[in-house]
């Protein structure tokens, strides 16, 4: 199992350390032995959202308007420079948001930068209240799957086409452009990683069609069992081998220096032998990559950049070895 860390990027942290707090993350995340460092994506948050949350019960999202979300193509690009082996990922960007040619050249760009450890985690996007204030047109709300399934087509057009390319879909059309720089090569031969993210029988289509992985969010052993199995059927519906897919999740992860009570513990809280015990339920069903957002349980429940780390520095040393 390979595992990643969330950078902070939106969350923020309660020391007001700004945006290179996330280059702090990630180059002690490098240094510590994890494989990977994830963004994640919101441009504005409105003040009212009626939009369900979907991961969580209550449906409300866990943060207010004012939370600062420094832009993840932006910090991936900082990341880009500022590490050396780690990969980069977004957990995950809102496709529907940004025109295609603009992400598909931010995303060349760091990946150059980075020397090819850029990953694209790919969203269709929840809140409708954000594509209103972003002024996307209402359909790009109601039919954001196909919105994003033909922006990773345009995408991938102009990652992978030597000449200038040519797209013509729906929602996003161009005719004999150049757009270079492309993404580093891959030794297989292929581009920047696609992970699709969400849950359902269309993200699991859209992966075996689209993607080199999913990527779950928040789910329990018996959730992720569910969604592998709907990514292999469609896979072998689609003709496609399913082990070409890495399987990831994002999750919170909650270290104690003791044990909790099983009875009403959390998923990845409680000491390193409970969170180990999670990790291996999890491999059973599939799991392959854990993107984590650690953070040792303090009293105040302040989140700093130091108590993050120092969470991160606890992980590597009483849990990754049990996974090496």
């Amino acid at each position: 199992m390979r595992f990643g860390v969330t950078v902070g990027n939106m969350n923020g942290f309660n020391d007001d350390s700004g945006p290179n707090a996330s280059i702090d993350v990630a180059q002690a995340a490098e240094d510590l032995g994890f494989d990977s460092v994830w963004c994640n994506d919101h441009i504005v948050v409105p003040a009212q959202i009626e939009s369900r949350y979907p991961y969580n019960d209550l449906g409300d999202f866990p943060a207010p308007s004012t939370i600062q979300c420094f832009e993840p193509l932006t910090v991936m690009c900082a990341l880009a420079e500022a590490t050396q082996s780690v990969e980069i990922g977004c957990s995950v960007l809102v496709i529907p948001y940004r025109h295609p040619a603009v992400t598909a050249k931010m995303l060349a760009v760091a990946d150059q930068i980075s020397g090819g450890r850029i990953v694209l985690g790919a969203g269709v996007g929840w809140m409708r209240e954000e594509f209103e204030a972003l002024g996307l047109p209402e359909v790009f709300y109601r039919r954001r799957g196909a919105v994003t399934n033909e922006y990773l087509r345009a995408m991938r057009e102009m990652w992978t086409n030597p000449g200038p390319c040519s797209f013509h879909g729906q929602f996003v059309e161009f005719h004999d452009v150049g757009a270079y720089p492309k993404p580093v090569a891959r030794d297989d031969g292929g581009t920047i990683p696609i992970v699709i993210g969400g849950n359902g029988i269309n993200a699991w289509r859209r992966a075996s069609r689209y993607g080199d992985g999913f990527h779950a969010a928040f789910q329990t052993v018996e959730q992720l069992e569910v969604e592998v199995e709907g990514v292999r059927n469609a896979c072998e519906r689609d003709r496609r081998d399913p082990d070409e897919l890495e399987i990831q999740m994002l999750q919170n992860l909650r270290p104690h220096s003791g044990s909790l009570d099983e009875d009403d513990r959390p998923l990845l809280h409680g000491s390193p032998d409970q969170i180990a015990s999670d990790l291996l339920a999890l491999g059973r069903v599939g799991l392959e990559h854990l993107i984590a957002t650690p953070m040792m349980v303090q009293p105040s429940g302040d989140t700093t950049v130091e108590r993050v780390i120092n969470s991160m520095q606890f992980v590597a040393d009483e849990i990754l070895p049990a996974f090496a």
